[in-house]
């Protein structure tokens, strides 16, 4: 196929084959781009050097203005977009699917799957770009390269993505993409290009998955199943875990914001005369860290239970889910993987999908030193 690409823009493809642009981490990683792991044991590992996911988030929090951070997004994750390579569209492209993930509380950011020849489950960051008055319906992605300060302004390459601007629909991207940077359609029937070998007719997966903050995890699958068609049409979702479910593939990268306020997290405190209730939702407390110093600023008119707060060295934790055994670990202050690992386990759980307006209870117990 001829590129009808104007000069300055390059393909990432790897390869000819139908999922070049899917097979091409290692040529995306040669030239900066910033490259991380999906899956939830892999997600704090370094991609052959690189910042690991964990650590861009911790950056995020801590707000630091040294360290690498992808800019990111307002809003809930749930969308799915459908993009062409500016360097290689033609009458035979194919659409590349992209997904939106939870970041950080109330933030998300755009990723397109990815995967070499060694391994599969990689994806990067893409940062949409300033609109082009040239490309009055077209939006513009570059992928987000840790180079330099790290913080999405410069780029060492002519890598670009286009979607459709107008996300309430993404029927003919295409199609209306060809049109307006070539001046000619391209046919209908080319199909789209997926991760893990999937391929479908580009007109069967162009209705896009709307979200709101509201809106659960029930309903999004519920919406898939039926925009999508059969399980060998269905292209897994990026996230960092993986599960099936009804027949087709799921991914829960982060707890959405309507699932964090459905977590109810409670410690009880009792002494010889009073029985203290302290009761925070996850929403308040992305981090462990976050919910002591919640715990420690509504106890501090208590003297017993800031005597309790001072001795704990470590936090009993017990949360149990529908038609699951009671689960319980331990938390030392200080340290936030066990916070994380909470989060990661119940953002995997099917029960969010099977039981619409599911709370969960997270009952805590200050463990304190023997003889104390």
């Amino acid at each position: 196929m001829a590129s009808l690409s104007p000069p300055g823009f390059v393909c990432f493809a790897n390869g000819n084959g139908p999922q070049k642009h899917y097979f091409s981490a290692s040529q995306l990683f040669k030239a900066g781009v910033w490259i991380g792991y999906m899956s939830s044991d892999r997600r704090a590992e370094s991609y052959k050097g690189l910042p690991s996911y964990s650590d861009l988030k911790a950056n995020k929090r801590s707000q630091r203005q040294d360290a690498p951070c992808p800019p990111t997004t307002e809003g809930v994750a749930g969308e799915e977009r459908h993009a062409i390579c500016r360097g290689c569209h033609g009458t035979g492209s194919r659409v590349i699917t992209l997904r939106e993930i939870a970041y950080i509380p109330k933030t998300k950011l755009v990723i397109m799957p990815l995967g070499n020849n060694q391994e599969e489950g990689l994806f990067c960051i893409l940062l949409p770009q300033p609109n082009d008055r040239s490309l009055p319906k077209l939006q513009a992605y570059r992928p987000y390269e840790t180079r330099g300060q790290g913080h999405g302004q410069t780029f060492s390459n002519d890598f670009v993505l286009l979607t459709l601007r107008n996300r309430s629909h993404s029927y003919g991207t295409l199609e209306a993409a060809v049109q307006l940077l070539v001046g000619s359609p391209a046919s209908a029937s080319n199909p789209a290009e997926h991760p893990f070998g999937t391929e479908t007719n580009a007109s069967l997966r162009h209705t896009p998955i709307k979200s709101s903050r509201s809106q659960s995890r029930h309903t999004l699958v519920r919406e898939q199943q039926a925009t999508l068609g059969s399980r060998d049409e269905l292209t897994p979702p990026l996230s960092i875990s993986h599960r099936e479910s009804q027949g087709a593939s799921f991914i829960a990268l982060d707890l959405t914001d309507d699932q964090c306020q459905r977590v109810i997290i409670n410690w009880t405190v009792k002494t010889k005369e009073v029985e203290y209730e302290f009761v925070y939702t996850l929403d308040q407390c992305e981090r462990f860290a976050d919910l002591l110093d919640l715990m420690r600023q509504d106890a501090e008119i208590e003297p017993e239970v800031m005597h309790i707060l001072g001795l704990a060295n470590r936090w009993r934790i017990q949360y149990q889910l529908p038609k699951s055994p009671v689960k319980v670990f331990h938390l030392r202050p200080g340290r936030e993987e066990g916070w994380e690992f909470l989060q990661t386990r119940l953002a995997q759980s099917s029960a969010w999908m099977e039981h619409e307006g599911l709370t969960v209870n997270v009952a805590l117990v200050a463990v304190l030193p023997k003889g104390k």
